[in-house]
């Protein structure tokens, strides 16, 4: 219903009905045409939304009878991609590989070989792995799978012809003559004056054992490896002693030690030194020891004492009186031990520090000094000087004569004369007894100097000197006036020269 204001003559607002049926009956038909549009769309969507999901089962589904006998999306197996794949065409690529497969056997020296499959006659041996994978693999819940992954080890065996086999391995580049060196130990080096000893390294050679690497190559083929490192599986015979070796570097450092020291011998007057060039001739080693050699160790020791030795040679010597005699040897001077230098010189070696020492004696003189003619003077200006054909002697300390005396020495004509040479002071004793065949005496002073040859003072006496000894001398002995062996007594100390000469 409308209303409309009419203002017609007499301003009256009068109220009018107009039809609007006509309006109502298009507005419904709008209405329910909408909802027979809206009625339909959803029919169509359901319509779309079963045919959908019809299409995404059948494609499940499909995919589900699919994987019942294939592997999954992203199945790997030693270390392959096998997605899709059927057991039985995974066997067919496993098989095709085989006949591909190539052993690669890695040496040493970059030296490389290979063995193929086809030439042992190599064949796999399967087992139910990939049936059971396929079965572990649910092919109803294979989009579930696409989320996971699925890794296979697939137990690797094979079989192949043993004599064919046997045979390409002694075919191997690693058996020829060209390419086998033989392991060597590392050593100790020769001398070199500059470096001394140092180690020489080992050489691992290429010898390999024919046991392990036949052992290894087949091991290796049975589980159709890709490589085999010959060193990794220790099939090469290896030095048994390394430059890492304790035992070589400390028998290497002990070498140069030994040769780095320096032995000095002390001769007073002088000296002499071993150096490294010589010790370097005389040691060896053998295994983990130092070894001399003994027969160069002494001539050295034999020739130092020949040089310097004194006893057993005849001396000259100018008497008080100016004259100069040859003296016999006597029982007097410096004689070297020579085994026991001998040894000793090598202890001292091995020991391996310097040192500077004395020579070990058998016999050692006074002193020694150059006796300017290239030998050695072991009488010096310190000694008894016994004239015995005059039948008087000289005490000299340092150069200066301190006491003489007159004396009576062994008897000539009975055989008993004092014998000539230069010797020295045994010892000396005071109130001694002296002993013989038909003597026994006491003496107040027994200085002896050639055995049982001394001077001693005899109170028994009255006189001494001039021709006494000739027929009324001593058993050999030097008899002494008391008051002038006490003097001498306290003069000379052991070693003290006493020079003997007619």
């Amino acid at each position: 219903m409308r209303m409309r204001k009419d203002t017609d003559n007499s301003d009256i607002e009068k109220m009018e009905f107009i039809d609007l049926s006509e309006d109502i009956n298009k507005i419904d038909t709008k209405e329910k045409k909408k909802k027979r549009r809206t009625r339909k769309l959803k029919k169509n969507a359901k319509r779309i939304l079963l045919i959908a999901a019809g299409i995404i089962a059948i494609i499940y589904i499909g995919f589900s009878i699919f994987f019942m006998n294939h592997f999954y999306f992203g199945t790997v197996i030693n270390e392959e991609n096998y997605s899709g794949y059927s057991p039985k065409n995974a066997t067919s690529r496993i098989v095709k590989l085989i006949e591909q497969y190539e052993l690669m056997i890695i040496g040493r020296d970059n030296l490389k070989d290979t063995i193929k499959g086809k030439d042992v006659a190599l064949e796999y041996q399967f087992d139910d792995t990939l049936d059971r994978i396929a079965k572990e693999q649910n092919g109803w819940l294979w989009i579930v799978g696409l989320f996971q992954e699925h890794v296979y080890e697939l137990p690797k065996t094979a079989i192949y012809n043993e004599e064919k086999l046997d045979e390409k391995i002694n075919q191997l580049v690693f058996f020829k003559a060209d390419n086998i060196v033989k392991p060597k130990n590392a050593h100790i080096s020769e001398y070199s004056a500059e470096n001394g000893y140092s180690i020489v390294e080992e050489v691992k050679g290429s010898t390999l054992k024919k046991k392990i690497i036949t052992k290894a190559i087949k091991e290796a083929m049975g589980m159709v490896e890709n490589e085999l490192d010959l060193e990794k599986e220790d099939c090469y015979e290896n030095p048994s002693v390394t430059k890492d070796s304790k035992e070589l570097i400390a028998l290497c450092d002990k070498l140069n030690a030994c040769i780095n020291v320096t032995i000095t011998y002390d001769f007073d007057f002088t000296t002499e030194t071993i150096n490294k060039n010589q010790i370097q001739e005389w040691i060896s080693f053998d295994k983990n020891r130092i070894t001399f050699d003994d027969e160069k160790v002494r001539e050295y020791v034999n020739g130092i004492s020949k040089k310097y030795d004194t006893y057993g040679r005849n001396r000259k010597f100018v008497t008080v009186s100016g004259n100069e005699l040859e003296l016999l040897s006597g029982g007097y001077g410096w004689r070297v031990d020579r085994a026991a230098e001998t040894e000793q010189l090598m202890e001292d070696i091995a020991a391996g520090k310097d040192i500077k020492r004395n020579m070990i004696y058998s016999y050692e003189g006074y002193v020694r000094k150059d006796n300017g003619e290239g030998g050695v003077d072991d009488i010096g200006d310190t000694y008894v000087e016994i004239n015995l054909g005059a039948q008087h002697l000289y005490v000299f300390q340092n150069g200066d004569m301190v006491e003489e005396s007159d004396f009576v020495s062994g008897k000539l004509s009975n055989g008993n004369g004092t014998p000539a040479g230069v010797f020295g002071i045994t010892y000396k004793e005071r109130n001694a007894t002296l002993k013989g065949e038909s003597y026994e005496s006491h003496v107040n002073y027994w200085m002896p100097f050639n055995g049982n040859i001394g001077m001693h003072d005899a109170t028994w006496r009255k006189e001494f000197g001039k021709q006494i000894y000739l027929t009324n001398g001593s058993h050999g002995c030097v008899n002494l006036p008391i008051t002038k062996a006490e003097k001498i007594y306290d003069m000379i100390e052991k070693g003290m020269p006493v020079i003997c000469y007619y």
